[in-house]
């Protein structure tokens, strides 16, 4: 199949049905990270901050093959759990958006 998919709708699709399922908010925010194509999304309810999650989807030439998710710290007293999600799908090429495949989508 070919890439048809756009980044941009399946993200906001995917975090709008993980919002609505689990009564949270994902939010985007500035943070530095291991590499420049990393998302950092902060997860609150309305208690306030959940936790964090890593999300590093596109492939790189230096990057292992294959999807997992690992966490980083776990809850505990006052620390939030933070998270991983790595996968290697299309990226984004020469101005254009990251198109996905289906079974990318199924991965994420």
């Amino acid at each position: 199949l070919t890439p048809y998919f756009p980044e941009k709708k399946v993200l906001s699709g995917l975090f709008s049905t993980i919002e609505n399922l689990y009564g949270i908010s994902l939010r985007e925010i500035e943070e530095k990270t291991y590499h420049a194509d990393v998302k950092v999304l902060e997860i609150t309810n309305p208690d306030g901050l959940v936790g964090r999650i890593y999300l590093d989807v596109y492939a790189r030439e230096d990057k292992r093959g294959g999807a997992w998710m690992a966490d980083y710290q776990a809850l505990v007293n006052e620390n939030k759990p933070v998270a991983f999600v790595v996968c290697n799908l299309n990226s984004p090429t020469e101005g254009k958006p990251a198109l996905f495949e289906f079974d990318e989508i199924v991965t994420l």
